[in-house]
């Protein structure tokens, strides 16, 4: 992609200097290659996060929708955008399609953060869920397990110490998802 901009960015400056025919066109053609070089590092990045949120667990699956049609509406998007570089064929259609191109990246940008966003409180949901199971099975052995008074006891107060830990973790995740939404 940078080797694309720079390209373009040479021939319209050599455009501005010269303002010839064949300047221009070089101009233009750089811009196809530079809007079609664009879209597909951005198609790949989002793909990517399409896919890492696909595999989250952890995640409320009407929150995993949403966003999932959020960035196949970007992919989408970008497809077009790679189809359509291929056929400009004045200045001004260059212009008007960088421009569409900025007025999305805003939005690229927030959609970006908050697949990025999802997938940690789909990963932190999943810690506490393992946590909440390996807790169970350290309830279950010590019920079972042949132990003195005073050990039991240690390991009690060492569980309703885990048992406040993971109730601060899903608090403190609660709050996330809160200010998320």
């Amino acid at each position: 992609y940078r080797e694309s901009e720079r390209k373009y960015l040479i021939a319209r400056e050599t455009y501005y200097k010269n303002v010839t025919l064949t300047s221009q066109s070089e101009a233009i053609k750089q811009g196809q290659e530079l809007i079609k070089s664009r879209s597909k590092v951005l198609h790949s990045y989002f793909s990517y996060l399409q896919k890492d949120l696909e595999n989250t667990l952890g995640i409320q699956l009407q929150d995993k929708v949403v966003m999932l049609n959020k960035l196949g509406t970007i992919l989408s998007d970008l497809e077009s955008a790679d189809r359509n570089a291929g056929t400009i064929q004045s200045r001004a259609q260059l212009n008007d399609i960088f421009n569409q191109l900025n007025l999305q990246q805003g939005n690229y940008k927030r959609v970006a953060y908050s697949a990025l966003a999802l997938i940690k409180i789909g990963q932190l949901q999943s810690a506490i869920d393992q946590s909440l199971a390996t807790r169970e099975m350290v309830s279950v052995w010590l019920t079972e397990a042949n132990l003195t008074a005073s050990s039991r006891a240690k390991k009690e107060q060492g569980l309703a110490e885990v048992d406040g830990l993971i109730q601060n973790a899903r608090n403190n995740l609660s709050e996330v998802i809160r200010h998320w939404q």
